[in-house]
């Protein structure tokens, strides 16, 4: 029994011990861990501190680089200031050696015109009698310039004094009538008192202050004094008025009724236009214009706006409406369809687009007579039709469009002497045709919508003249057409050359013999440039022939390729272009 016991006390001494070894054992790993941990902390603190100095240097390089920059610009500002300073220094030296040099030759001009000072005054007697001829020829030249315009400006209006004054200016009314009138006084001495009269009587007729006022401050009509009594009791009348028909377009516009509104506005631009004030009254109408929807009355108000355009000389916002008019009107309404045609004709005119003026004046139906005479008459439809058909059409185009043409014919009974013109110009009669020219020419220089275009028109209309004459002929003696044409010879060939060298004539001028020859067209080389382009034009074609049918027999086809706005590819004049090169 005591053995075993001690076997079991050996046992368990011996148990405790492995238990305390491995305890101790235990211990020993966790304290190489622990170590382990200490470690890599103190290197991970390692590393971190080593970044951080890394920084600070990168830091610190950086501040240090930034400040050297910083001290390289401004050692560079620096030498900047002193080279500016230098540079002034500099241009100060330059400037007070400058000045120097202008002191020396001050004082050496001063020496010199001390010396000359006696020759100079001898000099200055004779250049003062030469000056006094220079001056008394001078102006007697200046006073022949004078002479010379003065004449030619009255050389047209000279020939106003013939034709029957009242007569002229009892064809028109309102605005129309007051323009002309005061063109007249512009341009014609016999007629300018009565002019300026009775523009100012129609004027007071009519109520157009805004006329009234613009008259005198244009013209400057110092010997004249302004009615301020008719103004005032006037502008009273027509305050009233223009109260009265704002509170009724204020009471349509609460009712919001458009076509009550639209009549309202009208009622203004009516106001407006009896007035004189004709820009408020287009901005009425145009307001107008936006509310109508009735076929009828959207040609009216389009009429309105044509009339107010034209006093205004917006002839582009006449074109404008006077297109858009034509779409409401009816074939059986004559009249406004000639109102709406004249309109567009006029306008044609200030665009100097002579050929469809011309189109026109021709096209407008008859009956057109006192129903537009604010803006044009018959009499003058039947003239602008003649003046743009003879500068625009040739021969034949005379005979069919004006000649024969009945409804334009109803205006050429209001002015006769525009047929004998026409027909004068088919039979060749180019005297007379001249000399009945010329009248015209006078009569439109005091016209309001030809005063600015008549010569460049009658230029136009000689020329067409000139070339129907020469045409039959090879040559021609210079002498014999200047006499058909009423002129010297001087100023004909003149006119020759001037129309040689615009292209107008092809011809060319014997000045010896005083004759004009005709370019003579070298038939054969013609002949041969025209083969040789219709046998290109053939190759071409039966190319392009032999190509399509190869293309189909192969069951090819070939899409249209679209041309892009920044691809430009080359056309086939450049491919000719290149095969010719």
């Amino acid at each position: 029994m005591e053995i075993e016991k001690n076997l079991n006390n050996n046992n368990n001494n011996n148990n405790n011990n492995n238990n305390n070894q491995i305890e101790m054992e235990n211990q020993n790993q966790i304290e190489m861990e622990n170590q382990i941990e200490m470690e890599n902390q103190n290197q991970i603190q390692n590393q971190i501190e080593m970044e951080n100095q890394n920084e600070n240097q990168n830091q610190n390089e950086n501040q240090n680089q930034i400040e050297m920059e910083n001290q390289n610009q401004i050692e560079i500002e620096n030498q900047n200031e002193n080279q500016n300073e230098n540079q002034n220094e500099m241009e100060n030296q330059i400037q007070n050696q400058i000045e120097m040099e202008n002191q020396n030759e001050n004082q050496n001009e001063n020496q010199n015109e001390n010396t000359n000072e006696i020759r100079i005054e001898n000099q200055n007697e004779i250049e003062i009698e030469d000056g006094k001829e220079n001056n008394q020829k001078n102006q007697n030249q200046n006073q022949n310039q004078k002479m010379q315009t003065e004449a030619e400006e009255q050389s047209i209006i000279d020939t106003l004094e013939e034709f029957d004054f009242d007569n002229y200016i009892s064809k028109y009314s309102g605005n129309s009538k007051i323009q002309r009138l005061l063109i007249l006084y512009k341009k014609s001495r016999k007629y300018k008192e009565i002019a300026l009269k009775m523009a100012l009587e129609e004027v007071k007729a009519s109520k157009h202050i805004t006329q009234y006022i613009t008259i005198f401050n244009e013209f400057k009509l110092k010997y004249q004094e302004t009615d301020n009594v008719w103004i005032q009791n006037v502008e009273e009348e027509y305050a009233k008025k223009q109260e009265e028909l704002e509170n009724a377009l204020k009471n349509a516009r609460l009712r919001n009724v458009q076509d009550h509104i639209g009549l309202c506005l009208v009622d203004l631009g009516d106001f407006s236009c009896k007035k004189g004030d004709f820009s408020t009254a287009y901005k009425y109408y145009l307001r107008s214009n936006t509310m109508i929807t009735n076929r009828t009355q959207k040609l009216e108000r389009l009429l309105k706006l044509i009339e107010v355009s034209i006093i205004l000389k917006n002839f582009g916002i006449t074109l404008k409406y006077g297109e858009e008019a034509e779409r409401f009107v009816d074939s059986s309404d004559k009249i406004s369809l000639a109102k709406i045609k004249a309109a567009i004709g006029i306008s044609y005119i200030h665009q100097e687009s002579y050929t469809k003026a011309a189109q026109s004046f021709l096209s407008i139906p008859e009956g057109l007579q006192e129903e537009f005479r604010e803006i044009i008459t018959g009499y003058d439809i039947g003239l602008y039709g003649i003046l743009f058909g003879l500068a625009t059409k040739n021969r034949y185009g005379i005979l069919n469009g004006i000649l024969n043409n009945s409804s334009f014919g109803w205006y050429l009974e209001n002015i006769p002497e525009a047929h004998n013109l026409a027909s004068d110009f088919y039979n060749a009669s180019y005297s007379s045709f001249t000399m009945r020219l010329s009248q015209f020419h006078a009569l439109s220089s005091i016209d309001i919508h030809l005063s600015n275009c008549y010569s460049k028109l009658f230029k136009l209309i000689r020329s067409k003249a000139i070339q129907q004459y020469f045409f039959p002929f090879s040559s021609i003696s210079l002498s014999l057409m200047a006499n058909d044409f009423l002129s010297d010879i001087g100023s004909f060939e003149k006119e020759i050359s001037e129309l040689i060298f615009d292209g107008s004539l092809s011809a060319k001028i014997d000045a010896f013999n005083m004759v004009l020859h005709k370019r003579q067209v070298d038939i054969r080389s013609e002949s041969y440039e025209k083969s040789f382009e219709f046998g290109e034009n053939y190759y071409r074609k039966t190319k392009m022939l032999l190509l399509f049918a190869n293309l189909k027999k192969s069951n090819l086809k070939v899409k249209k390729i679209k041309k892009r706005k920044d691809q430009n590819y080359p056309s086939l004049d450049d491919f000719k272009r290149n095969r010719k090169d």
